[in-house]
């Protein structure tokens, strides 16, 4: 398979993961309307390549005074990890919030939950919205505190994987997956995350295995009680499903870095 065939399906994964354009030199490989096994592939390597954009921003930071650059840092990152999808998925995350708070049932919210976060006016949702940045703003600050950057790398990657695993599941609207992938090769994903995560092994052995085995039994048992109880999925659940592993796994990595 050619260079340009590779970045092709990268650059769809990219565009399925991630609103912010792509530089032109990538872009001028198109995209592809077809999403099969080869676009799944892609999902963690975008998390590698996002994980590696704020390595190399953390990195350029350090040689600045630690506090004033903890601040520079934890601004923009913690407004690019929400935003990277036009605020979809946090808006997904108060949307199943507000419905639990009218005592709705957790099948009921996932089905019924909207992506659009300017519809939200609820006090429950506004103070979601704002322990959420307040959370992301103090990893980040801690982050660049502990110069702990890298540990976005199985961030990104575990999320993306997760929601590559989903993907593969029938949408609720016309009952086909939004990526065709064949039945034995659904787990094969995984071991590219593995892969990848293997290099931050080395430095936080513990995080990172648990990190990892939330991950792939966050999938595997997601995605056996949509399809018991929805049959299918819907890309709101996707994106809620990315973004509610990300903040966990970001928990994970805070604590351990603690320690």
């Amino acid at each position: 398979m050619k260079l340009e065939e590779y970045m092709k399906y990268f650059c769809t994964a990219w565009e399925l993961l991630i609103d912010l354009p792509l530089p032109k030199i990538l872009k001028k490989s198109g995209t592809d309307d077809d999403y099969g096994i080869e676009v799944q592939y892609s999902f963690p390597l975008v998390g590698l390549l996002l994980g590696i954009m704020v390595l190399i921003v953390g990195f350029l930071l350090s040689f600045l005074n630690s506090f004033a650059a903890a601040l520079i840092f934890a601004v923009p990152m913690a407004i690019l990890v929400i935003a990277k999808d036009s605020g979809r998925s946090i808006g997904s995350l108060i949307s199943f919030i507000e419905l639990k708070a009218e005592n709705v049932s957790t099948i009921t919210a996932l089905y019924n939950m909207k992506s659009d976060i300017r519809n939200i006016q609820s006090l429950s949702a506004v103070i979601s919205i704002v322990t959420t940045m307040l959370f992301y703003l103090l990893v980040f600050f801690l982050m660049s505190l502990n110069h702990f950057y890298y540990w976005m790398i199985p961030v990104m990657v575990l999320s993306f994987t997760l929601q590559g695993t989903l993907a593969t599941l029938p949408l609720l609207h016309n009952e086909k997956p939004l990526i065709t992938v064949p039945r034995l090769a659904q787990n094969q994903i995984w071991l590219i995350a593995g892969f990848i995560v293997l290099f931050v092994l080395i430095k936080t052995p513990y995080a990172t295995l648990i990190t990892a085995a939330l991950a792939f039994l966050a999938a595997r048992l997601l995605r056996r009680y949509l399809l018991s109880n929805l049959g299918g999925i819907s890309t709101h659940i996707i994106g809620f499903a990315g973004f509610v592993f990300e903040i966990a796994a970001l928990l994970i990595g805070i604590i351990f870095m603690a320690v």
